[in-house]
């Protein structure tokens, strides 16, 4: 069984809990494709569809900061990140299975602010401080080539087996593939329900001696009050920068805009997948152990934000507005490159700075400050293309490639603020906690021995 605080853990546990960020990646995408499909269907405004596929990310700002915070300071039977997580994916089952039967946009958004709320609690409000417990900091690195090796395998199975049969009718029934990608994605949120339930043990921490009350003021000091979280929360400023998208606008640029199928729209990220797996990750893996972190997330970042520029300026000047499917493969797999080495840089080099006892508390004001730039980058794509479109395109018309302006602009924010932290730590400003704790443990404790107390949370 899986558990907590250990000095070293075997690969096989690495794995095991590397193994939900599969289903983590397919309800992401769900609930950027699928659903901005089903949207669709209501609306083709490109500020509704974006502001009701966003609406997961409102809960960044109350409920996962909070989830994550105060499972630093509780303890039940299941420990105290679980209850959270086992949680939050059973009520992600309930609101997936009645996405696709919602017969108009406003009974849509009930199940869809269901789905979200309960998506933020599992995997954005305790699932990577329980994943940080469990790996030491020595196999964080190679730990996140394969946590990102099991997003893609969601990507493919969702790419490959879901979204291309979204308008698909099964004979002599009343459903289609839209019921089928939501429920699918339902029962993997089940399946990890019974995963974190009789796989894992959290080893014991005592909560604080003196039961801390819950202020807003007392919340956000200990989010907020100190220059190193601060600086923790630039890099999720960062990575959200790596990972800011079109949102739920991408899907439509691709069949809308560009005139390609469902079909040949979820086969785009198949090369570029197959060339992660075998390619980008090994090494990604192979160098975030052994290099400087923070010079492998700047080379990521820079690429990054080389990558949307680079994409709108051929698709307009060369392709003509409409790129050919190998043309869109060539730029998905030279992102998926540069992003990979920021990213697993950047997933290790977040817990490298936070101590375990506060892994909880500073996750949150990740969680809040994750949601918010997520929020705002969502959204504001949103924005820019509507209002672009207004000024450039014909009446009717959205221009949703004129997104990928914002994303090069946001990208160069990224890069300013990779340099500002590059340099904090340079003066010894940043201090690596999660190194220093692994280098000073003590040996794996044993069986139900309660570990360390966290009573000077």
């Amino acid at each position: 069984m899986i558990s907590t605080q250990q000095k070293r853990v075997p690969w096989s546990w690495v794995i095991m809990i590397a193994m939900p960020a599969m289903v983590l990646q397919i309800l992401e995408a769900v609930s950027q494709g699928a659903l901005s499909f089903t949207i669709r269907k209501f609306t083709n405004d490109a500020l509704t569809i974006t502001c009701i596929g966003s609406s997961a990310m409102l809960f960044n700002f109350v409920i996962s900061p909070y989830i994550a915070w105060k499972s630093d300071r509780i303890w039940t039977r299941l420990g105290r990140r679980r209850p959270f997580l086992i949680l939050g994916l059973i009520g992600a089952a309930v609101g997936l299975f009645f996405i696709p039967l919602a017969p108009t946009l406003l009974a849509l958004i009930l199940p869809v602010m269901f789905f979200s709320f309960f998506f933020e609690i599992a995997f954005y409000g305790t699932y990577d401080p329980l994943i940080n417990e469990v790996v030491p900091v020595p196999q964080r690195g190679r730990h996140g080539a394969i946590k990102a090796l099991f997003h893609n395998f969601g990507t493919l199975y969702y790419s490959i087996f879901l979204i291309g049969n979204f308008d698909f009718f099964f004979a002599g029934t009343p459903f289609k593939g839209e019921h089928i990608i939501y429920w699918v994605a339902a029962v993997l949120c089940l399946m990890m329900v019974l995963h974190f339930t009789f796989n894992f043990r959290e080893t014991y921490v005592a909560p604080p001696a003196t039961k801390q009350r819950f202020t807003p003021w007392g919340f956000a000091r200990d989010l907020f009050g100190e220059h190193q979280w601060r600086m923790v929360y630039l890099l999720v400023f960062i990575q959200i920068s790596l990972q800011a998208g079109l949102a739920n606008l991408g899907p439509l640029m691709v069949t809308e805009q560009f005139g390609l199928s469902k079909q040949v729209m979820g086969m785009i990220s198949v090369p570029m997948n197959i060339s992660k797996i075998f390619i980008s990750l090994p090494l990604a893996g192979f160098l975030a152990d052994r290099v400087d972190r923070m010079k492998m997330l700047l080379f990521g970042v820079i690429g990054s934000t080389l990558y949307p520029i680079a994409y709108w300026l051929f698709v307009h000047l060369i392709a003509h507005g409409h790129p050919t499917y190998w043309q869109i493969v060539f730029f998905e797999i030279y992102n998926g490159f540069v992003d990979v080495m920021a990213n697993i840089a950047l997933a290790a080099l977040f817990f490298d700075f936070i101590p375990r006892q506060r892994m909880g508390t500073i996750f949150a004001g990740m969680t809040f400050a994750r949601g918010f730039m997520r929020l705002f980058a969502s959204v504001g794509v949103g924005v820019w293309v509507k209002y672009y479109s207004r000024l450039f395109s014909k009446p009717g018309i959205n221009d949703y490639s004129s997104g990928l302006l914002f994303l090069f602009l946001f990208g160069v924010i990224g890069i300013v603020l990779t340099l500002y932290v590059y340099r904090e730590r340079a003066k010894g400003k940043i201090i690596e906690y999660g190194r220093l704790e692994t280098e000073a443990a003590p040996e794996p404790v044993e069986e139900g021995m309660p570990a360390v107390s966290s009573a000077k949370l």
